[in-house]
């Protein structure tokens, strides 16, 4: 479902249908957070995908 896709980033490969099922959301619920993703630059959603970038520089985590 995962697979490694231009260069340095990560694309899931399923229907936001699926997806949501798998995250216990409604289809439309999903839809709306992927796209608040989408405008803030986390993500890109095209059909049956959503890529996700690798970040550039390590970031500070949470501990």
């Amino acid at each position: 479902m995962v697979t490694a896709a231009r260069g340095r980033d990560r694309t899931v490969s399923s229907s936001q249908g699926t997806l949501a099922e798998m995250l216990g959301l409604r289809r439309p619920t999903l839809n709306r957070v992927l796209k608040y993703f989408e405008r803030d630059g986390l993500l890109r959603v095209g059909y049956r995908q959503v890529e996700l970038p690798v970040p550039d520089r390590p970031q500070h985590r949470a501990r």
